[in-house]
């Protein structure tokens, strides 16, 4: 109903869970983990000179850029 409520509310359950590494979720919540190895980014540019690059993860875990042409 306002915001002084939902305020009171987190720090109620902020002083419920201090002490406890996993807080309980509702049985009907999920999600999913994304752990990407390559990631191209794409930035428009003026005239079409658009910048392009890829990043890829290494079979050490170590990410490295290359620009795409153009």
């Amino acid at each position: 109903p306002a915001r002084d409520v939902l305020v009171k509310k987190v720090a109620e359950l902020e002083s419920q869970y201090a002490h406890t590494e996993n807080v309980p979720r509702p049985p009907h919540w999920f999600g999913y983990r994304v752990k990407p190895t390559r990631i191209e980014f794409w930035q428009d540019g003026q005239y079409r000179l658009h910048d392009r690059f890829i990043f890829e993860k290494n079979e050490k875990g170590v990410w490295g850029a290359t620009r795409l042409y153009p």
